[in-house]
């Protein structure tokens, strides 16, 4: 009869290295903003989230939710342009930048209407 090993003894998580700290912090000031851009139908009072987009410091990249527009802008509010110029045969469709995540080291944005 051989015998039972016995259980393994449970381990901790690894302790953070001071490099790791680092990275994480570091990650964390450099993360893109996030934020969507949604048509709003106020005649009949609906609704949709038509993309959404990230914010880096040099541009924004966006992707629309179902999937089959994607594109690279100079900003999130050139990116609304060009949403908006998408939208121009929708009737009485308004567009909206919507901030998901603030800016770092202040307060969140104020959501912008055009």
């Amino acid at each position: 009869m051989h015998p039972h090993p016995s259980p393994a003894a449970p381990t901790s998580p690894p302790t953070p290295t001071a490099q790791s700290w680092w990275l994480a912090t570091l990650a964390a000031e450099e993360a893109p903003q996030l934020f969507a851009i949604a048509h709003e139908y106020p005649e009949t009072q609906e609704g949709w989230v038509a993309a959404y987009g990230m914010a880096f410091q040099d541009r924004a990249e966006v992707s629309s939710t179902d999937g089959d527009f994607r594109t690279c802008s100079a900003s999130p509010e050139s990116a609304l342009t060009t949403f908006t110029r998408l939208a121009r045969d929708e009737k009485g469709v308004k567009l909206h930048l919507i901030w998901l995540t603030p800016p770092h080291g202040s307060r969140p944005r104020d959501n912008a209407q055009p």
